[in-house]
């Protein structure tokens, strides 16, 4: 029953070679939304339109990990420039008072 089932899994059971702390923060890593300053979107974005590197490349360089994102940034430097990729504000407006 439940005293049966171990809490955690050893590694051991699933693999002949010992566990790599890396491998387990990348894990948990990929679990969270990565957040990209202005100045990396900027410049992945700038290499890949301006410098000629390919999309993947220029994601590789810059260690950028959504391909969705990234394509989204080009699109926002394409309309607008520079401008398209700057920070926005987010969430809720804050109460009128008055």
């Amino acid at each position: 029953m439940k005293g049966d089932i171990p809490a955690k899994r050893p590694e051991s059971l699933f693999s002949d070679r010992p566990a790599d702390p890396l491998d387990a923060q990348r894990a948990e890593e990929a679990l969270f939304r990565r957040t990209y300053t202005h100045e990396v979107k900027v410049a992945s974005v700038r290499a890949h339109l301006e410098e000629g590197l390919t999309a993947s490349q220029a994601m590789e360089k810059y260690d950028v990990r959504s391909k969705s994102a990234f394509f989204r940034w080009c699109s926002a430097y394409r309309a607008q420039g520079e401008a398209g990729l700057a920070p926005k504000r987010r969430g809720r407006p804050p109460k009128k008072r008055g």
